[in-house]
């Protein structure tokens, strides 16, 4: 039996694969090809969310003798998957090439799930493989899949029994409805019961609204389904306005009767309902658009909401029209905002909504500017008009602090129009308006300026503006190098504040000097004192060992001080060396701290630090050789230490390590001995890492671990890997053909470390 348990899920493997078919290899030229074109366009596309699903139906359209190999390949990848399954979805049993894909992307970490499953009902093909994996999410509770099974009907009769357990426990389950569907010959339709249950209890109004969710009834159930509208609970309430939008266009001429009903609930879940089928409800936007001049602004904004979900494309000129007038002159704030998302570039040009725009940017309401810009920065170069207008905001004298975030986010989306007139404001006499200006001017070149850079760090000390300066200087790293004085004397005027939490000028400077790297160096002798002061928290002593590590090794002075730091241990007097049982270490409270200080000796490379890494190394695996697998798990937080020590190691020249090397190898076996499980993997991968570097005998092993590390379900490690396969270098050639596939990883995250990794490798 134990061994079954051990064997189940590599069996299940088998017979998906087997289920699925051969999969297509990762050399197939029109696989691959496809593959490339997607990530091209998800590296062109632009970020703005408002116009992402515009610019990729766009793009598939544009091809369509390929369309359904874009859409697969485009269910390869995180930014793309979620509009490939509702595209596929569309195409209903064009797609059918389209399944096996979808029934591999389920097996994601971190799959499209109910929009993955209604691709496969909607297109409705390949009931051998797809019925499989609806089943599947039958079992783990995914009430889409119910929906899917349904919309198969009699060719997804193998999942009645399954269907049939779960109606048992749940009456008000969808899986009534998909039963009805599959073989209506013993299962009767069940919405006469799902009325009646909208009439019972609470509890069981909400639970059938809920269903009624996932299932698409007979046109005939609509007008006995529309009273629940008005239901007095709000949980039961909102699902039945998803339920009534499953009736999809079919069902608008009926739904826009009771856009005029005497029930306030009832005409606003009408509206929202429509609005709910998307670009489907465009027959509705005339009725929609008259809604925008009805008394109750509540029936307004969401005549506004609803438009917004439904005019995808240009073409609906008269909506706009009255879009933009409800932008400029209703009395209601909600309406008004509700009319600003719907002005961006997929429904309009510039030219017609520019004005409501700019009236927007200089409303009274900070939700109206912060939506205008938003819609305003969709636009992104086009916007180049407002910049005198978005100047002008800047300056005003009672802009709110926080309000002046919508303009600079517009600038910085026009980009190198916006460069000139921004760099004019870097002298003007108002320090906020300086402020802004440098803040924009960051965003948009590629190289800031110093005078930018400078200001920018002179605003880490504001209460409001530190925040947004911290993390904008902290993301330029290395080119923030021109604020090292600016920091160093903020650092150390307000060194007494570095104890007072967060975003306090002294460690906004800190966290900054962090991340500049070499060029940091004059800021050593401040990042060692505050290394060395225990009176000051962990977190701050961390931080400034972390700078002292990307300095590298010009920060050769401050290596006795991490030494000192690695070796500090400061026990919890409360609770010595317990453990709770949730893994938080109550023993030793300076883990993080040892940690970053045997990075920081490892990337400053002094051969001084050799023997206390070795000890760090060593230290934790004979603690732990006489702990259960239990015990070791619950002291992860020591654990970290022995990582960073293996990692420092790695990164130190191979003649000054040699010392270390017989403790290296006993380490790298004792972590192949253990479990491979979560909590290892870093130092597993790490000690392969100074293997592959300082023991060629034993390199092709160390690789293979990293490589197998590469194929892990959990993106965090395959990342890792891809990094450490990067660092190794020329060396790790052979693993080139998984770099390769994991360049086409799911995971942006991933595919970016990959491909850096095989341009340092190659």
């Amino acid at each position: 039996m134990r061994l079954i348990y051990r064997l189940w899920p590599l069996t299940a493997f088998i017979v998906l694969l087997l289920l699925t078919g051969p999969a297509q290899s990762a050399d197939d030229p029109p696989r691959r090809e496809a593959q490339q074109a997607v990530l091209r366009f998800v590296e062109a596309a632009p970020e703005h969310y408002l116009e992402w699903p515009r610019h990729f139906r766009k793009f598939i359209d544009s091809q369509p003798q390929r369309k359904v190999d874009l859409l697969i390949a485009a269910l390869q990848f995180e930014e793309t998957a979620r509009e490939a399954c509702e595209l596929l979805a569309e195409m209903g049993e064009d797609a059918e090439a389209a399944v096996p894909a979808l029934v591999k992307h389920l097996r994601n970490p971190y799959p499209s799930s109910a929009g993955t499953y209604i691709a496969l009902g909607r297109i409705g093909r390949r009931p051998d493989i797809a019925v499989p994996a609806l089943t599947e999410g039958v079992r783990h509770g995914d009430d889409s899949t119910s929906l899917a099974l349904g919309l198969f009907g009699p060719g997804a009769v193998e999942a009645e029994q399954v269907l049939v357990k779960t109606v048992a426990t749940k009456p008000w389950h969808p899986a009534r409805w998909a039963l009805w569907r599959i073989a209506p010959e013993r299962h009767p339709d069940p919405m006469p019961e799902y009325l009646a249950m909208l009439q019972a209890d609470p509890n069981s109004r909400i639970r059938t609204a809920k269903s009624l969710r996932w299932i698409k009834p007979e046109l005939k159930w609509l007008p006995k389904m529309i009273p629940s509208l008005a239901d007095q609970d709000e949980d039961v309430r909102e699902p039945m306005i998803a339920a009534i939008a499953q009736f999809g266009p079919q069902a608008i001429s009926e739904i826009a009767k009771h856009f005029g009903h005497e029930n306030p609930h009832i005409r606003l879940g009408a509206i929202r309902a429509v609005g709910m089928m998307g670009d489907q409800a465009e027959a509705a936007v005339p009725a929609l658009s008259a809604q925008l001049d009805n008394d109750s602004a509540s029936i307004r904004s969401a005549a506004a909401g609803a438009l917004e979900e439904i005019i995808c494309d240009r073409g609906h000129d008269r909506a706009v029209d009255a879009l933009i007038r409800v932008a400029r002159e209703d009395k209601s704030e909600d309406v008004r905002t509700n009319a600003f998302i719907t002005l961006s570039p997929r429904r309009a040009d510039l030219e017609t909504v520019l004005p409501a725009l700019l009236g927007g940017i200089s409303d009274p309401s900070e939700a109206i500017q912060y939506r205008a810009c938003e819609s305003l920065a969709a636009y992104e170069d086009l916007a180049a008009p407002a910049i005198p207008a978005l100047i002008r905001r800047l300056k005003h004298p009672k802009q709110p602090i926080d309000a002046r975030y919508g303009p600079i986010s517009v600038l910085a989306a026009v980009g190198q129009p916006a460069e000139q007139p921004l760099l004019e404001l870097l002298t003007d006499e108002k320090p906020h308006v300086r402020y802004s200006a440098a803040y924009a001017l960051a965003e948009i070149q590629s190289e800031p300026s110093d005078e930018a850079i400078r200001i920018l760090a002179q605003q880490l000390d504001d209460e409001t503006n530190g925040y947004f300066a911290q993390h904008l200087l902290g993301d330029l790293g290395p080119k923030s190098a021109a604020a090292v004085p600016v920091l160093v004397q903020l650092l150390q005027t307000n060194y007494s504040d570095l104890n007072q939490g967060f975003s306090t000028p002294a460690s906004n400077s800190l966290s900054v000097l962090s991340t500049i790297g070499s060029e940091a160096k004059d800021a050593i002798p401040i990042l060692r004192r505050v290394l060395i002061d225990k009176d000051l928290d962990v977190y701050s002593r961390k931080v400034a060992a972390r700078a002292l590590g990307n300095i590298g090794p010009d920060a050769k002075e401050a290596v006795p001080a991490l030494i000192k730091a690695l070796r500090d241990i400061q026990i919890d007097q409360d609770h010595g060396l317990k453990f709770s049982l949730n893994g938080v270490t109550a023993g030793d409270k300076t883990v993080w701290l040892r940690g970053e200080a045997a990075l920081a000796l490892g990337k400053i490379g002094d051969k001084r630090a050799v023997h206390d890494l070795i000890k760090a190394l060593d230290d934790y695996g004979s603690f732990t050789r006489s702990l259960n697998a239990e015990t070791i798990y619950i002291m992860r937080m020591f654990y970290d230490v022995r990582v960073e020590a293996a990692h420092a190691l790695a990164l130190i020249d191979s003649k000054v390590v040699q010392a270390a090397l017989p403790t290296l190898e006993r380490a790298f076996d004792e972590e192949l001995r253990r479990n491979e499980d979560t909590l290892m993997a870093t130092a597993r991968a790490y000690l392969a890492f100074a293997v592959a570097r300082h023991l060629p005998k034993r390199r092709d092993q160390a690789l293979q671990v990293i490589v197998t590390m590469l194929e892990s379900r959990e993106l965090q490690f395959r990342a890792l890997a891809a990094d450490v396969l990067g660092q190794i270098g020329p060396p790790a050639r052979a693993a080139i053909p998984q770099l390769q596939r994991a360049a086409f990883d799911y995971q942006p995250y991933v595919r970016k470390r990959a491909q850096a990794a095989l341009d340092l490798i190659q």
